[in-house]
């Protein structure tokens, strides 16, 4: 990726003393370090990331603005992440995508240019000055020998100002250019450079403060760099088909925490070797790459302080701090590590560290990114970070001492500050039962809500049944761990039959009895165990009544009793706050979400979750929580309704391995979310891989199956009635009907009205329109009173739309779409439509397959972009272009389709980028389209694709 042409000629020879040899040879030399290398073979072009580096930008990359270059100033692109990011292939395919690479200057920086700012202002001024221009700068300071460097970058702007020719500039490995004397040149040549030119500045390290106080520049970090699951998709595709299955996909992901050049290097050694490892750091290469490209790089006392951080899940300053202040960082007489280990040092080393002390190490969470290394920084954790995932999985793989002893120090390090679930968790982890039960018999019911009981339920096969049944204070903890992880038969049997409790404990014993029937979606008995333990409130903690005011929100919520529901949430929220408990309050703005998501109210359902999220920055601890996961899931399903499917990918990505972290049911909803998007994706095989990974997950965790079964089952009708399997979905609805309950799952509150409108479509497809309708009618009554998008109002109403047209009453069935496209708007309200595209599309293409898209809203272009179906009007799609295309245009058409820019099509099929040019106008022309998408819509609809 980062070749360059005619590198060692600009380097040694020449030295600080440029003027050693002739103008001309000087140009030669100096430019032939900039020319850019082709890009790597099996490179993906980035798409999201090209659309946010062009957010904002008047004009594209390398084209003129179209205002005066006296009034413009230069554009800069700051690229910056650890080593293995994808920054600089990220940077040359974009050049590729946006045609520009042959206005493209790149310059790579070294080492030993850092300490010669003569070479750096040579380099610059060859790389953008064509020979003429150079040639009358270098007479200019052969004749003004005194002109310093901030003069020369002067001279420079004005020479470009005056060749007044488009360019782009990479400047890569600016890492080393961050020294005082470089940094202010770099800033120089960014203020006074004309608008001609674009900046592409590519670095480890993050931008200065004065680089970031120009305003010039766009930004893109590490997390931005970071592989989406659909980008690691496709850069397996090539590799063994084995490494192709979605679970596989997303474990890959998930363990290198999207880092890119591990995931190449991974679909490498399948490709050369076919076969598979427990985890990405056994591969040899990924290792290689972990230790010269981070490890190596740091000094040996950082390398120890390092391998000593692995063993902390989630760092802080505070954290690295306290494990730093017990952790010797160099080799004393007294403590030789073993060879081969992390701790192990050269002689020499040892000699000039043998009186260093452990303060010395000045690590945080700042100097980690001034040392690229991978460290990940997820929304809703505030101070808190941790360490890349592969990272860590290497340094927990190498030899290293004093493991257990570190693991102690955590536990009482949390202990003593109030996270008592991650004082279980690592006291377990150092194998020390008795703290860890000690511990354990202290949580209470704020802790076990909303943090993290994967530790104690990992415990609890360690503790024998007459140890919980000797302790009723153990009894009741873990009733709460079995309830809190979805297995209410576990907790019932835990709390059933207890005698001998006092007024407290009873009351608590309560709250728990109305929190596992909230859980199993008996309404009527939650609701009545709620009202009796709040008749002896006095006898609760605040964080207890806070948890039986959501289990009454909770209820009337499933009633689609909004406004009581809100009215218990406000309660919850007001004893939350009087309580100064975060984690209780952000419980309840987690319910006042779901209230709003079930009134259908989108934009403000996120809003409040952004709003929790954006305060856990601010006061949460770095641990796992099964209230922030519920955050980003929900967040994820909302925006997957809207059609917001990049951002629904994230937002799994962040929430889905958290949940499975802290052993949360609603994973199951981050399943159902990610088997929806790729059912959107049109990948039924990957929806139903998600569907069998949601159910493996929630067996493993021995979750009641009622509580996960039912809507398993209620998603896969939805995946074969949209893959036209209806007779599979009618069996399953059949065999639903005949074993379905009054039980409204407390996650799932949707369940009965999903199951009621399923229903109805597949009788719509199975051809009994009238039953259908009529059923349909029944149920709009029984929601008439709630909001416009409420329940399932809006799929209701484009089922009666599809079920109208069915009777031929198309005039009515069109008012019907388009009432329901009006309602959906305001929220950007996709996902019903998605579900039902296949049955709606005669409907959709007589409302949206019109030429003219110019008064469209942003709803309707999102919509249009996100149907899977052909909006061209049958009369159209059935007319064969005039001209046949040819055998050389198909292929370019198919390359086009692939998503690939006109340079790398010119590069697949070794043509020039004018010839590319020519074939896709000729493509356009013949199809009678104006566009590339059009030209793929046409394409398949005409059957070249």
């Amino acid at each position: 990726m980062k070749r360059h042409l005619n590198t060692d000629a600009a380097n040694d020879p020449l030295g600080g003393d440029l003027t050693a040899s002739p103008a001309p040879m000087q140009w030669a030399l100096l430019r032939g370090r900039s020319d850019p290398a082709p890009s790597a073979a099996g490179v993906i072009p980035r798409q999201r990331l090209f659309r946010m580096l062009e957010e904002g930008m008047a004009h594209p990359l390398g084209e003129h603005s179209g205002t005066g270059r006296s009034t413009d100033s230069a554009r800069a692109w700051y690229i910056w992440g650890p080593a293995g990011t994808g920054k600089s292939t990220l940077a040359l395919t974009w050049i590729e995508h946006c045609d520009a690479l042959q206005k493209c200057r790149w310059l790579s920086f070294r080492d030993e240019d850092a300490a010669d700012p003569s070479r750096v202002l040579a380099l610059l001024e060859a790389a953008l000055l064509e020979r003429d221009a150079f040639l009358a700068l270098r007479h200019r300071l052969a004749a003004e020998p005194q002109l310093s460097a901030t003069d020369r970058i002067w001279a420079l702007s004005q020479a470009l100002e005056q060749q007044d020719k488009r360019q782009i500039l990479v400047l890569d490995h600016m890492e080393r250019m961050l020294v005082p004397s470089l940094a202010s040149l770099f800033l120089q040549l960014l203020v006074t450079a004309p608008g001609t030119l674009d900046l592409v500045l590519i670095s480890r390290r993050p931008p200065t403060a004065s680089l970031e106080a120009t305003g010039q520049l766009a930004f893109l970090d590490s997390q931005d760099l970071a592989l989406t699951l659909d980008e690691a998709r496709q850069m397996l595709a090539k590799s063994a088909a084995s490494i192709t299955s979605e679970p596989m996909l997303e474990e890959i992901r998930r363990e290198c925490d999207g880092w890119v050049q591990p995931v190449r290097l991974f679909a490498l050694h399948a490709r050369r070797y076919g076969s598979l490892v427990s985890s990405l750091a056994d591969v040899p290469a990924i290792g290689r790459f972990i230790r010269e490209g981070v490890f190596d790089r740091l000094q040996p006392a950082e390398q120890r302080a390092l391998s000593c951080l692995a063993d902390a899940e989630v760092l802080s300053d505070d954290v690295i701090g306290a494990i730093l202040s017990r952790e010797p960082v160099a080799v004393t007489p007294d403590r030789k590590p073993s060879a081969g280990s992390l701790d192990s040092e050269s002689a020499a080393a040892r000699t000039e560290r043998t009186d260093r002390q452990p303060s010395a190490v000045r690590l945080n969470r700042e100097s980690l990114v001034e040392l690229s290394v991978p460290v990940e920084f997820s929304t809703g954790q505030g101070a808190w970070f941790r360490l890349n995932g592969l990272l860590r999985s290497w340094l927990l793989r190498q030899p290293r001492e004093g493991v257990n002893e570190r693991r102690l120090f955590l536990s009482q390090w949390f202990a003593d500050r109030g996270d008592r679930i991650s004082a279980v968790h690592y006291a377990a982890g150092a194998g020390d039962r008795e703290q860890a039960v000690e511990i354990a018999s202290a949580c209470s019911e704020s802790l076990l809500l909303s943090h993290n009981v994967d530790a104690l339920a990992k415990l609890r096969p360690t503790l024998t049944d007459e140890t919980i049944a000797a302790s009723p204070r153990l009894r009741l903890v873990y009733a709460w761990v079995h309830a809190v992880g979805g297995q209410f038969t576990l907790a019932r049997a835990l709390i059933d039959n207890m005698t001998g409790l006092d007024a407290a404990s009873s009351a608590r014993h309560t709250a728990l009895e109305a929190f596992i029937a909230c859980g199993e979606g008996d309404t009527t008995r939650s609701e009545a165990a709620a009202r009796e333990a709040l008749t002896h409130q006095e006898l609760l903690s605040p964080q207890a009544r806070v948890m039986v005011m959501l289990v009454l929100s909770s209820v009337a919520r499933a009633r689609k009793q909004f406004a009581e529901a809100r009215d218990w949430n406000r309660q919850a929220a007001s004893t939350a706050r009087y309580a100064a408990d975060f984690a209780c309050e952000s419980l309840s703005a987690y319910d006042h979400s779901r209230i709003e998501l079930s009134k259908g109210n989108l934009t403000r359902a996120m809003q409040l979750l952004q709003s929790a999220l954006e305060q856990f920055q601010l006061q949460a601890g770095g641990s796992a929580t099964a209230s922030r996961s519920r955050l980003f899931l929900t967040q994820a399903l909302i925006a997957w309704f809207r059609g917001d499917w990049d951002l629904a990918d994230r937002l799994l990505a962040q929430g889905l391995p958290e949940a499975e972290r802290v052993r949360d049911p609603a994973a199951l909803l981050g399943f159902c979310v990610r088997a929806m998007l790729h059912q959107a994706y049109g990948r039924t095989h990957d929806a139903f891989v998600a569907v069998g990974q949601a159910e493996r997950q929630m067996q493993h965790w021995r979750i009641d199956t009622a509580n996960y079964r039912p809507v398993l089952d209620l998603l896969k009708i939805v995946l074969w009635l949209e893959d036209a399997d209806s007779a599979r979905a009618r069996s399953l609805l059949v065999l639903l009907e005949t074993s379905r309950n009054e039980r409204t799952p407390e996650l799932f509150p949707m369940l009965p009205d999903l199951q009621q409108v399923l229903c109805i479509r597949a009788r719509l497809k199975a051809g009994d329109t009238d039953g259908a309708l009529h059923e349909l009618a029944n149920l709009q009554r029984s929601q008439k009173h709630l909001p416009p998008l409420a329940g399932k109002k809006l799929y209701a109403m484009l089922l009666e739309a599809y079920g109208t047209a069915s009777k031929g009453a198309e005039d009515k069935a069109l008012r019907l779409l388009k009432e329901a496209l009006e309602l959906a708007a305001e929220e950007y309200y996709i996902g019903p439509f998605i579900e039902l595209q296949q049955e709606l599309a005669p409907l959709l293409r007589r409302i949206l397959g019109t030429e003219d898209h110019s008064t469209e809203t942003g709803f309707l272009q999102l919509l249009r972009q996100r149907l899977r179906i052909d909006l061209s009007p049958p009369a159209v799609a059935s007319t064969p272009p005039g001209e046949a295309i040819s055998e050389r245009e198909l292929a370019v058409l198919e390359l086009i389709a692939q998503g690939l820019s006109n340079q790398q099509i010119g590069d697949r099929l070794h043509i020039s980028l004018h010839t590319v040019k020519t074939h896709a106008r000729k493509i356009n022309v013949k199809l009678g389209v104006r566009s590339r998408t059009q030209a793929i819509v046409r394409a398949r609809a005409l059957g070249y694709l």
